[in-house]
């Protein structure tokens, strides 16, 4: 083990284990749970392989879904035959299998529940590194409250997950409604027993970190904790890294209203640590606003109970050629309720919804960059009307498809989903183009979008963290790297393609970067694809214009690229001579570029039947 991330859990550890996950050379597990229970079982000793290969198997998240997905063929090959080894060689073996499948040197691990183990893994691996990550304890306690693992927790008294998780014993015991003190509580115990744990570690082997430098100061922490686990601070590593964490959060004052339930002890830590109890650490940016004063019911049918189907929720402007065929399309796919936030439309965007009856919109006049590109305001909305619910949240210009998706409409996937125990399903863009210029490429409201543009890119796609985790998705590449950026100089790195646009939502869950991150969700073996339809003939207006406005991430960066590569060829296409015709989901599937499951292939042929 090359280092190992932890904290107190919900402070923020995934996001640092997704952007070293990106790093050239190690690979990090999310969350492997197991580790201490092997010491328990076979100490330092030698233990039976099969026995080892069970422990894995037999830990599991909250939702009940397995932790770690063993590729028994990759495993098998690497043990060589071997029918007893110690917990250290196995894991060894284990973490190398994972790394080679996703061309990496290394491994590592995040668990914040490793918290009261670092002692133990450092005997285990003496020159493994550890990181902690610290957050603000009342922002981390209100995101406990509402973690399905954390309420667990607090319910059973429980500290920590690794016991809990071995052969769901979590199960035995019901969840009860807890107090927010308790997860104030909860934070403070867990971190003042890492503290204890590190008070024993090798000098210079732990280090801490704030999350709330990590999002104000991406690039610079990303140095320090490179630096401190051995790894080389590789440029276009950070290149790619750094703009997943946008430093653009709207702040909310949740601690006041957590403020007064602390302890006496609790206030001195925080104190000790550099915050206080009811102001915000100047630094931290991240949190999602609770309360949106910019955002203005307009019209619809609210509050929306007891309709059907799931909800589609959209943030737009300007999208009257789109919007009839977007909503005729997801009714077409069994969507109930149309969310819609308007930032500001001059064309006929709103004049349209409003004469919709499935539409509840929303006017939102302030700055798409400052509401962290419109996720602000569909947060909100996703809190106060997708608590519970299947919610799907797309831009005007994307199309969800996924294996079956002319036969199975979103009512029989979201069923799917939730008899595999997953809550989100992984996507990414593929974008879109005509056989003609970009201007050429004319449009008529209405019509189906794959009869103006028809063609994508079917290679050219990779994964910056081709692991288990982001299921084989994409998440860079496709038409526009070829044409943007290919054999280019650019002071940022390609769009970045994952999205997970459907999602079981919950209170307390937070997309990052539009939605293109989302932690604390199971996601589906299954993945789908967003049709992208941003290349009509409209698209070299909609450049100029928001090269002007500076709205969209970094400063309109990418649009300013559209811009200079328009206007070095007015003429400009996508299209080429590798460019393939989409024809429907099967198209897709053939070439890997999205997956199904043989239970999702009995899910569609019990359809059919």
């Amino acid at each position: 083990m090359r280092f190992c991330i932890t904290g107190t859990g919900r402070s923020g550890t995934t996001l640092l284990r997704h952007l070293f996950n990106m790093h050239p050379e190690v690979f990090v597990y999310h969350e492997s749970h197991w580790i201490p229970k092997m010491v328990e079982f076979f100490g330092s000793g030698e233990g039976d392989v099969h026995r080892l290969i069970a422990v894995v198997e037999k830990t599991f998240h909250v939702t009940g879904k397995p932790v770690t997905i063993l590729d028994r063929a990759r495993l098998d090959a690497a043990l060589a035959g071997r029918d007893r080894m110690t917990v250290r060689e196995f894991c060894d073996i284990l973490g190398g299998c994972f790394a080679e499948a996703a061309g990496k040197r290394y491994w590592a691990d995040k668990t914040p529940d490793y918290g009261p183990y670092l002692e133990t893994l450092q005997r285990l691996w003496p020159q493994c590194r550890f990181v902690h990550v610290v957050r603000h304890g009342l922002e981390t306690a209100l995101s406990m409250s509402r973690h399905p693992g954390f309420r667990w927790m607090a319910s059973a008294g429980e500290m920590w997950w690794v016991q809990p998780s071995y052969n769901k014993y979590f199960e035995r015991h019901p969840t009860r409604d807890v107090p927010l003190e308790e997860f104030v509580a909860l934070w403070y115990w867990r971190f003042q027993r890492i503290r204890d744990e590190a008070s024993r570690l090798l000098p210079g082997s732990y280090l801490e970190v704030r999350f709330e430098d990590l999002i104000a100061r991406p690039a610079e922490l990303l140095k320090q904790v490179a630096d401190h686990v051995g790894l080389a601070a590789d440029p276009n590593w950070l290149a790619c890294a750094t703009p997943l964490v946008d430093p653009r959060r709207v702040q909310c004052d949740a601690l006041a209203i957590v403020a007064p339930r602390l302890q006496p002890a609790q206030e001195r830590l925080l104190a000790a640590l550099g915050y206080q109890a009811a102001k915000r650490h100047p630094a931290a940016t991240r949190t999602r606003i609770m309360r949106q004063p910019e955002l203005q019911y307009v019209s619809g049918p609210v509050p929306a109970e007891g309709r059907e189907g799931l909800s589609v929720f959209a943030c737009i402007r300007n999208e009257a050629l789109r919007l009839p065929y977007f909503l005729r399309h997801y009714r077409g796919q069994g969507a109930g309720t149309f969310y819609i936030v308007d930032n500001g439309s001059s064309d006929s965007s709103k004049d349209l919804l409003r004469r919709e009856p499935d539409v509840v919109l929303y006017h939102a006049g302030g700055s798409y960059a400052d509401s962290n590109c419109g996720m602000a305001w569909i947060h909100t909305l996703l809190d106060r009307y997708g608590h519970d619910r299947w919610c799907l949240i797309v831009d005007a210009d994307e199309l969800l498809v996924y294996p079956h998706c002319e036969s199975l409409d979103l009512q029989d996937l979201t069923g799917f989903l939730e008899s595999a125990g997953a809550h989100a399903l992984l996507t990414f863009l593929i974008d879109m183009y005509a056989s003609v210029p970009v201007r050429e490429a004319g449009y008529q409201p209405g019509m189906p979008f794959l009869d103006t543009c028809r063609y994508f890119d079917a290679d050219g796609y990779w994964s910056e963290t081709p692991d288990a985790s982001t299921r084989g998705v994409p998440s860079r590449g496709g038409p526009r790297q070829r044409v943007f950026w290919q054999d280019k100089e650019r002071a940022r790195p390609t769009p970045y393609l994952q999205k997970i646009p459907l999602v079981r939502w919950s209170r307390g869950l937070s997309y990052g970067a539009s939605t293109h991150l989302l932690e604390g969700v199971a996601f589906a073996e299954v993945t789908g694809a967003l049709l992208h339809f941003k290349f009509f003939s409209d698209f070299v207006q909609r450049v100029e214009e928001e090269v002007q406005r500076k709205e969209h991430f970094a400063g309109a960066f990418q649009y300013s690229v559209y811009a200079e590569e328009l206007r070095r060829d007015p003429d400009l296409t996508l299209y080429h001579d590798k460019a393939v015709e989409y024809s429907d989901s099967r198209c897709l599937v053939k070439r890997k570029l999205i997956r199904s499951t043989p239970a999702f292939e009995a899910c569609f042929k019990q359809k059919q039947a």
